[in-house]
C-alpha cells in the first residue's frame, strides 16, 4: 500500500472498510513519514484518524464481549429461577436456604463465634493485674488502718495525711499509762 492510497483511505473516509491489521500497517507508515519529516500535517492527520478508528474497533469488540457475558448471566439467572421453581412446585414451599430465617440464623451464628472467640482469647491470654509500687501499698495500708481506729501510735499519725483519718485518730481513746 503507498502513501497516496493511505491518504486518499483517510481523506475519502473508507477506514471502516480495511482491516485491523491494514489499519495498524496505514498507521505505522504514516509514522515512519512523520519521523522522517516528509508530509508532516496530512500523516499525523492521518495517524490520528487511524488511531481513532482503531480504538473505536476495540469499544465495539469490548462491548460486545460485555453483552456476551450478560447475556450468559441472564441464562444462568432463569436457570437459578427455573431450579427453585421447581422445587417449590414439588413441595409447595420453599427451599430452606432461600427462607429469611436460614439467612438470620447464619448472621447469628457468625456473630457468635466471633463472640466466643474474643471470650476464648481472654480466656487464654488472661490480662496481668497492674502491679502497686510497694510505697503506694504502704501508703494505702496506712491510710486503712488509720481509718479503722488502729493507727493511736504517733509513728503511724504522722504519716497519715488523709484529713478524715486525722479526725479518727485524734478522737481515738487513748491508754492511761498511770
Amino acid at each position: 500500500m503507498t502513501i497516496q492510497e493511505i491518504f486518499d483511505a483517510v481523506a475519502q473516509k473508507k477506514l471502516k472498510e480495511r482491516t485491523r491489521d491494514e489499519l495498524t500497517r496505514m498507521a505505522l507508515g504514516c509514522r515512519n513519514l512523520i519521523a522522517s519529516g516528509h508530509y508532516l500535517d496530512r500523516a499525523k492527520d492521518a495517524v490520528t484518524q487511524i488511531e481513532q478508528e482503531l480504538r473505536s474497533r476495540e469499544l465495539d469488540l469490548q462491548q460486545m464481549q460485555m453483552l456476551d457475558q450478560q447475556k450468559e448471566m441472564l441464562v444462568s439467572i432463569q436457570e437459578v429461577k427455573e431450579a427453585i421453581g421447581t422445587l417449590t412446585q414439588k413441595t409447595g414451599k420453599h427451599h430452606w436456604t432461600v427462607t429469611p430465617g436460614f439467612w438470620v440464623g447464619v448472621v447469628v451464628l457468625i456473630v457468635a463465634s466471633a463472640t466466643l472467640w474474643i471470650a476464648y482469647l481472654s480466656w487464654q491470654h488472661p490480662k496481668e493485674p497492674e502491679k502497686q509500687s510497694q510505697a503506694q501499698y504502704n501508703l494505702g495500708e496506712i491510710e486503712s488502718n488509720a481509718v479503722a481506729g488502729t493507727a493511736n501510735t504517733v509513728s503511724n499519725a504522722v504519716l497519715i495525711t488523709n484529713p478524715a483519718a486525722i479526725m479518727a485518730t485524734s478522737n481515738a481513746p487513748t491508754k492511761n499509762t498511770n
